[in-house]
């Protein structure tokens, strides 16, 4: 219809019409340009804040569980220690409790980094839709220093396929180890309760087992001359993990502290 008008105001030499036909047509266009960049950025907008908050999310996860493992690995650590100590005969226990440490000296817990939205933002090439430079530093920190990946997952794997955590499943009592497990393994803790993962595996404990059934557990322990040499070994192992989550990686620690800092004084996880 406008362009029909425009040819008519053509034919007529109208050339006042013409040009207000043209501006409109501009203007149109201008409009329509305008619009569809603020609809662009405001998409943009919505995409990078969704992105944000996942890796706020994300990252408050890892931090969390960063605290669980050095936590956790500090209770394994003490009962191998304990365990070693009275089979050395450095100190007196009583067989409950060097079965019990000898136990706990065995446990493990993995928990697996939540890394998928660093790698879809990298794979895509949207990692700069981030506009929290603090927020993209921590990301990449965490997710692109190997800690996420080679040196956690060598803890899990070394301290998962212990050859003391073998020797122990094969020589004690399976009833045994059930009631083992049954009171003196592993509480449960909530996600995100850092109070709970204090002492999670190093509690007071009382397993209901006959007299005979702890010697029994007690000698075979003692008798296998393998036993203690892999709990010396387990002991290291332990040492070395604990010194990796408290000295190696204490930057990425570091880092994730200071985001659980920030984000918890202005916002709750998702909501900021």
């Amino acid at each position: 219809m406008l362009l029909r008008r425009i040819t008519q105001h053509v034919k007529e030499q109208n050339w006042t019409a013409v040009v207000l036909d043209f501006a409109i047509v501009l203007i149109g266009v201008l409009l329509a340009i305008q619009l569809s960049n603020w609809n662009d950025r405001r998409i943009e907008r919505d995409v990078s804040q969704q992105f944000t908050n996942r890796l706020v999310d994300d990252l408050m996860f890892d931090a969390w569980a960063y605290e669980r493992h050095v936590e956790y690995f500090g209770d394994v650590l003490a009962n191998a220690d304990r365990a070693v100590a009275a089979l050395e005969g450095r100190q007196d226990r009583s067989d409950t409790e060097l079965l019990i440490s000898a136990f706990r000296a065995t446990q493990y817990i993995a928990i697996g980094s939540t890394k998928e939205t660093f790698e879809e933002l990298v794979s895509s090439g949207k990692l700069d839709l981030i506009m929290d430079d603090e927020l993209k530093q921590t990301t990449r920190l965490v997710y692109s220093a190997g800690y996420a990946e080679d040196r956690r997952e060598h803890k899990f794997d070394r301290a998962r396929n212990s050859p003391y955590r073998e020797a122990f499943r094969r020589l004690v009592p399976a009833h045994i180890q059930f009631e083992l497990n049954r009171a003196c393994g592993d509480r449960i803790v909530d996600l995100f309760d850092y109070e709970a993962i204090v002492g999670s595996l190093d509690y007071p404990c009382a397993p209901e087992l006959d007299k005979s059934d702890v010697r029994t557990a007690v000698t075979l322990l003692r008798e296998d001359p393998q036993v203690l040499p892999l709990l010396r070994q387990q002991l290291m192992d332990l040492i070395t993990t604990r010194h990796e989550l408290e000295v190696m990686d204490s930057h990425v620690r570091q880092a994730l502290r200071d985001h659980v800092g920030k984000y918890t004084e202005n916002a709750q996880p998702g909501e900021n």
